[in-house]
């Protein structure tokens, strides 16, 4: 057996595109990924609605007019269950997945693009909180340095007594 065909026979049915039962076609270039139905219909409300309607689709192609490779796979990293898809979203991706979430239905998604928000919120107020301090410590350092110097740049005599 070959190094490949072993791999693909140990990799779960959801990691090889063998198993796959359904192609996304981004608009923009016609790139092409393989995705099982039963994940895109578990994540999606428009794709659920699409793949168990009555409605044919040729040859299992599904377009998507208007979106790019890109966009493309980062609809397709939430198809992997084994990823944790609350790590996918980050702040210099989250609005495309937040424009795919209220396009295409997808809850999931957009709980994710929330929790990624929320978890900046936090680290934003918790730095906020650690510059304010900063700054408070460096004005009361520049209030000390300020009593015990006199203009001349010499200590104070309060300060040489010490």
């Amino acid at each position: 057996m070959s190094e490949q065909s072993t791999r693909e026979a140990l990799s779960p049915s959801w990691e090889s595109p063998k198993y796959a039962d359904v192609t996304l076609r981004a608009g923009e270039d016609g790139a092409e990924m393989r995705v099982h139905a039963t994940y895109l219909m578990e994540l999606s409300g428009v794709f659920a609605g699409l793949l168990s309607g009555d409605m044919a689709l040729k040859d299992n192609v599904i377009p998507l007019p208007g979106k790019t490779v890109t966009e493309l796979k980062l609809l397709c990293s939430f198809l992997c269950p084994t990823h944790s898809r609350f790590e996918l979203v980050t702040l210099d991706n989250a609005d495309a997945f937040c424009k795919m979430a209220q396009e295409y239905d997808m809850p999931l998604v957009l709980a994710a693009v929330e929790e990624c928000f929320a978890q900046c919120c936090t680290l934003s107020s918790c730095l906020m909180s650690t510059l304010a301090r900063t700054c408070t410590l460096l004005v009361n350092a520049n209030s000390l340095q300020a009593a015990i110097t006199r203009s001349d740049g010499q200590p104070s005599a309060s300060v040489s007594a010490f």
